[in-house]
C-alpha cells in the first residue's frame, strides 16, 4: 500500500532526526485507539528504534486501559520499551477529578485544560510521532507541510500571524488552538514547538478512515474492543469534543 509505505518513510525521517539531534529513539505516542495501532505498525515496519508512551488520562474507558496494557505487553515481548506516564499539575501528580476541583469547572470545547495537563506534558526535548490524521480537505492545500512556533519579542507565540500564548504544539491562522492529539485538516506533516523544544512527526496524517481500517485488517491487528461494541471513537469518557456514539463503518 503506497500510503503505508509513505508513512514508513516519513517515520524513518523522524526517527533519524531523533537519533541525530537527541541520541535517543523517537517517541511513539499511544492512546489505545485505531490510529495509534496503525502508527505502531508503521514504526515496526520502519526498522528504526523507537519507544512507546501513553499518557494516562484517568478518564479512559476500562476497555481502553486493558487494551493499552495488552499492547504494551506484546511490544515489550518484542524488546520495545513502553512507558505509561502520569500527569502532574503544579508539581504534583494529578487526575481529571483533581483538575475539575482546582479549575472549579469541567473542561469545555473552548477550554480543554484537561488535554493540556493530561496529554500534552510529555515529549519535551524529544522527537515524537503522533497518530493525528487529516481527511481530504481543501483547507490543507493552502497550508505548508512544515510549520514552526516561536516566541515573539512581546512574549506571545508567533505562528505566521498574531496568536495567543497557549503552550501547545500548534495553532491555526485564525487563532484557534489545535492540541497535539487533535485530528484536523490544518495539521502539518512536521511540526516544531520551540516552546518545549519538541518536534512532532505525523506519519499517518494523510491516511483516511478507510485506509486505517484496511491497514489494520491487512496487518491483522487486534484493536480496542470498543470498536466491536459499536463505538467509532475511544477517547476520554465525557470528552466535550466527542459526538454521539455511531456505528463503525465497515470497509
Amino acid at each position: 500500500m503506497d500510503k503505508f509505505d509513505d508513512a514508513v518513510e516519513l517515520f524513518k525521517l523522524g526517527a533519524g532526526m531523533s537519533l541525530r539531534y537527541h541520541e535517543k529513539p523517537i517517541v511513539v505516542t499511544y492512546s489505545g485507539g485505531k490510529d495509534s495501532d496503525v502508527l505502531v505498525q508503521v514504526a515496526i515496519a520502519s526498522g528504526m528504534p523507537f519507544e512507546v508512551r501513553n499518557n494516562h488520562t484517568t478518564v479512559d474507558a476500562p476497555q481502553t486501559v486493558y487494551h493499552i496494557r495488552e499492547k504494551f505487553k506484546q511490544l515489550e515481548e518484542q524488546g520495545i520499551k513502553c512507558f505509561i506516564e502520569h500527569a502532574e499539575y503544579k508539581g504534583k501528580r494529578t487526575t481529571m477529578w483533581d483538575l475539575i476541583v482546582q479549575k472549579a469547572m469541567p473542561p469545555t470545547r473552548s477550554l480543554r485544560y484537561c488535554c493540556q495537563v493530561l496529554k500534552e506534558g510529555s515529549g519535551a526535548g524529544r522527537v515524537i510521532a503522533t497518530g493525528v490524521r487529516w481527511e481530504e480537505s481543501t483547507q490543507r492545500k493552502t497550508r505548508k507541510e512544515i510549520e514552526t512556533i516561536a516566541r515573539t519579542k512581546a512574549g506571545s507565540v508567533g505562528f505566521n500571524r498574531k496568536q495567543e500564548d497557549y503552550e501547545q504544539l500548534s495553532l491555526t491562522e485564525g487563532g484557534e488552538i489545535i492540541l497535539q492529539n487533535d485530528n484536523d485538516a490544518r495539521r502539518k506533516v512536521i511540526e516544531h514547538c520551540q516552546l518545549k523544544s519538541k518536534i512532532a512527526i505525523n506519519p499517518i496524517i494523510k491516511l483516511t478512515e478507510k485506509d486505517v481500517w484496511e491497514i489494520l485488517k491487512w496487518q491483522k491487528v487486534e484493536t480496542n474492543i470498543l470498536y466491536k461494541m459499536g463505538y467509532d471513537r475511544v477517547g476520554c469518557i465525557g470528552c466535550p469534543m466527542a459526538g454521539t456514539c455511531q456505528r463503525k463503518k465497515e470497509f
